[in-house]
């Protein structure tokens, strides 16, 4: 028997496989056609599947010395879950911080559409 996860636990477990650099396990949570969408200080980021989205997200870890999750919250809003995380890395030789805060969609245990904006390094 398969237990699927809340949409909030969909949510914290995303972030947290990205923080592990279980890239495996983040796949699991997202739906093929995921669309992804984020506001950052440089611009607009947007994805329209998994496997991009997979793509970015190793790069920027990849590109990390050290990754700590500071927090994260995700709890229902409406129809959508909302979802914020900090954390701190280290990128060439720096310690940088930054925050994400959004909403996502989960259908059937798989996150199908996320809303981000993001407070840039610092």
């Amino acid at each position: 028997m398969t237990v699927m996860l809340s949409a909030d636990a969909v949510a914290r477990d995303w972030i947290a496989s990205w923080i592990e650099g279980d890239f495996d396990r983040m796949a699991t949570h997202l739906a093929p056609d995921v669309a992804y969408r984020e506001l950052t200080p440089s611009g607009i980021d947007s994805h329209k599947s998994a496997a991009d989205l997979l793509a970015t997200c190793k790069g920027v870890y990849e590109s990390t010395d050290a990754v700590e999750l500071l927090f994260v919250q995700a709890e229902p809003c409406g129809p959508r879950t909302r979802l914020s995380f900090g954390a701190k890395v280290r990128m060439d030789g720096r310690t940088v911080q930054f925050e994400e805060h959004g909403y996502l969609d989960v259908v059937d245990g798989r996150i199908t559409a996320m809303d981000f904006v993001c407070s840039g390094f610092h």
